[in-house]
């Protein structure tokens, strides 16, 4: 067993692990508690906060396993033997436990089991081995006896044994029981009459009882019976133990997978408890990063915050940032100095070792492989060490061996001595540990140590705050400035004597009473300064960030102007003419409106005016000569100049020969354009009421369909034919027609059939 270290005992990490020994349920979980040390790897750190999270999730949504039968077997399984009820229980007891977990697991949804995957990977490598306990319950009974039904041989033997015994009870009472002194007797193993000394019985005497007065006898006819018994009883015990043999050696066949699962039950039963204690302090994961820092954002000391009868006040402070490698704590006494001292350690301890910690998630705290602690009265009468000695040799351990990756926390840094002597120590002290690399705390009551601090690029003074008007400390710490012992005023808190206390304010020197409370001020004016400078850096850095980004989009805009300008029309554009498609499935219903016509016109001067936009964002032509191809703005079509007079221009659009402006003219396009509303309008008046698919595929046909239904419900019409074939094309233009619910029927067969929808419209 691991002996406890120094600055385990001196950070109360012992106490923390019984309260979590508690919560764990087997010795063989325990065992893991006493490998439980930093880790000294953020990824080795990280990997159990997570396990330990995911537990702590699993109790709360699924179950808190038990283990509670769960002892090791290990000696047993070593060498092949016979095993007996209780080695055998034991076992049993492993695959009772690991059964249950496997199915509590198997039992649960998929999406159940994404949130503590890690602890079903545990579970799921446990074997299965259910048919090691049912064969237990079949053959053993709640007392631990053997069944008789655990064998048919056995079954039996048993059940002749009960035959036979009746008999000879029932042979004995009705032959030589005749008075209350005489009894049916067993003695090993035998059947025998009790009967008084004065009978007289022909048979073999077997004793005498304790008054002499009478004897145990077996009457000459039932010897042989007994001895029939006696064979049955051997017999039994021979069954018996072939089938302990016989069980024993199906354990021994599997005696790697039971010790595995024993292994993972210890480890499981071991996070399990983790998980309990830390659910019950309310203890989240932190952040775990490379670099040696401290930096917790409303963190509870542990074993305060678990007992319900102390108070306990939150705190936050960051070490080993911002050019702050120590942290110098003043305050009064009792005003929880030393308590914040082992706070920050045994919270930084358990991070290291993968625990979750009662703090914000947002806390930061680094990886330490080693720790320094002076708390407490080091004086040993063992060693002959006076206070002072065993600190200073503690501290010497510090400043020899400490560096990155270092966590030093020393209380009462510089005393135990003389003040001005303690103070040169303590400040040299401290000095040498800011430039090697490691980072702490210290707590002081000495003025001198606070003003170095004050004047040191990598110490930062805080101190606990102090009520002047209760005389009681808050417990509050206060970053920034020191504070004084607040000697006096506690005495006088506590009824020291007037006189004494009025004589000590003469003998106290004016100017360290003014030296301190100067330093208060001082570090109260750092404070305050810190707190606008940091405040002014973020405006500063927002401001800048927003100018970044005012200017990136100012050069974004203007390298990109063109293109933003016609991203937004095309916008606009499939937006009108999205409207447009739905309008024109509405126009049938709409048809018999009075102001049909004037809605139509409507929709074309909002797609004109659309297009005008958009040619606003295109050149026209500014010469033109006869046999080019432009395209005609008016009519949304390519067509071949005939002739050029001026400004006036001749083109041929199919057949039609148009005269219009050199404005209108603009070059050619790939494409066909979609005509105008206005022409839309005529042309649609002349739509067909049949539509041949016929050889074409469905991605081919789909847009065939829509303008063809389109086009016949501006012009009118209230029944066309869709001709398609009877194949795959049919089936897919039908459930096209569907999910458009658009009505169809399938014709008589003369006029199609199958091959032919015909749509109502």
């Amino acid at each position: 067993m691991k002996t406890e270290r120094d600055w385990e005992k001196a950070l109360d990490f012992g106490k923390l692990k019984k309260l979590i020994e508690a919560r764990i349920h087997s010795p063989l979980g325990k065992l893991h508690l006493l490998e439980l040390t930093p880790l000294g790897e953020s990824k080795l750190i990280v990997a159990r906060q997570t396990f330990i999270f995911q537990i702590c999730s699993y109790i709360s949504r699924v179950s808190r396993a038990r283990f509670d039968g769960l002892e090791d077997v290990t000696k047993l399984l070593e060498r092949p033997q016979r095993l007996n009820f209780e080695q055998l229980q034991k076992i049993s007891r492993i695959c009772v436990l690991s059964s249950r977990l496997t199915a509590e697991w198997e039992s649960l949804e998929d999406l159940e089991k994404e949130d503590f995957l890690l602890v079903g990977e545990e579970i799921s490598q446990l074997c299965k081995l259910q048919f090691i306990t049912t064969k237990f319950n079949r053959i053993f009974d709640n007392h631990g006896n053997v069944k008789e039904s655990a064998s048919k041989k056995l079954t039996g033997i048993c059940s002749h044994k009960r035959s036979l015994t009746s008999q000879i009870n029932s042979y004995l009472e009705q032959t030589y029981v005749n008075s209350d002194q005489d009894y049916v007797a067993y003695q090993d193993g035998r059947i025998l009459l009790l009967a008084s000394a004065s009978d007289r019985v022909d048979g073999i005497v077997h004793g005498r009882s304790s008054t002499k007065a009478s004897v145990y006898v077996e009457p000459q006819e039932i010897v042989g019976q007994n001895n029939s018994l006696q064979d049955l009883r051997s017999q039994e015990m021979r069954e018996i133990n072939r089938i302990l043999e016989e069980f024993s050696e199906e354990i021994f066949a599997i005696s790697f997978e039971i010790l595995s699962n024993q292994k993972i039950l210890a480890k499981l039963d071991f996070y399990f408890g983790l998980g309990e204690f830390s659910l019950e302090l309310g203890c989240k994961s932190v952040e775990v990063t490379k670099e040696p820092i401290v930096d917790f954002k409303n963190a509870y000391h542990p074993l305060l915050k678990m007992d319900l009868e102390q108070k306990c006040i939150p705190f936050c402070v960051e070490i080993g940032q911002k050019n702050c490698s120590y942290l110098v704590v003043s305050g009064a006494n009792a005003g929880g100095k030393t308590i914040f001292l082992k706070s920050v350690g045994l919270l930084a301890l358990m991070v290291n070792c993968g625990l979750l910690i009662p703090a914000d998630s947002e806390s930061k705290v680094g990886v330490f492989s080693k720790f320094f602690v002076g708390i407490g009265d080091m004086q040993s009468l063992d060693n002959q060490l006076s206070s002072f000695s065993g600190y200073m040799l503690n501290l010497k351990k510090a400043l020899r061996y400490s560096g990155a990756g270092s966590l030093v926390l020393f209380d009462e840094l510089g005393s135990y001595t003389d003040p001005e002597q303690g103070f040169a120590l303590g400040a040299a002290s401290l000095e040498s540990l800011c430039v090697n690399g490691s980072v702490g705390v210290i707590t002081t009551h000495l003025n001198k140590l606070k003003l170095f601090a004050h004047n040191s690029d990598n110490c930062q003074n805080a101190s606990m705050s102090f009520d002047r008007t209760t005389l009681l400390p808050t417990f509050h710490l206060q970053i920034g400035h020191p504070a004084d012992s607040h000697a006096l005023e506690l005495a006088k808190n506590l009824h020291f004597d007037a006189d004494i206390l009025s004589r000590a304010k003469e003998l106290l020197e004016d100017e360290s009473l003014l030296f301190s409370n100067l330093l208060s001020e001082l570090g109260k004016e750092k404070n305050s300064w810190q707190a606008k400078n940091t405040k002014l850096s973020e405006v500063l850095q927002e401001s800048e960030k927003l100018m970044k980004d005012y200017l990136d989009k100012l050069d974004y805009f203007k390298r990109n102007e063109k293109k933003i300008r016609k991203e937004q029309l095309a916008k606009v554009k499939n937006y009108f003419e999205n409207l447009q498609k739905e309008f024109s499935l509405k126009l049938a219903e709409s048809k018999k409106n009075k102001h049909f016509d004037k809605l139509v016109d409507k929709s074309a001067d909002i797609v004109s005016q659309l297009r005008e936009q958009e040619f606003n964002e295109e050149q026209t032509l500014s010469e033109v000569h006869a046999g080019d191809v432009v395209f005609v703005k008016t009519f949304a079509d390519n067509g071949k100049v005939v002739s050029v007079d001026g400004e006036m221009v001749k083109v041929e659009i199919g057949r039609l020969l148009i005269s219009c402006k050199l404005s209108d003219l603009y070059s050619a396009r790939g494409k066909k354009q979609e005509q105008s509303p206005q022409r839309q309008k005529v042309i649609l008046a002349q739509a067909k009421k049949e539509l041949n698919l016929l050889g074409k595929t469905f991605l081919e046909s789909q847009g065939e369909i829509d303008s063809f239904i389109d086009d016949a419900l501006l012009s009118g019409l209230d029944f066309v034919r869709i001709v398609h074939g009877k194949g795959v094309l049919a089936g897919k233009i039908r459930e096209y027609l569907h999910s458009k619910k658009i009505k169809y029927t399938v014709p008589e067969e003369k006029f199609g059939g199958d091959g032919v929808s015909e749509v109502t419209l």
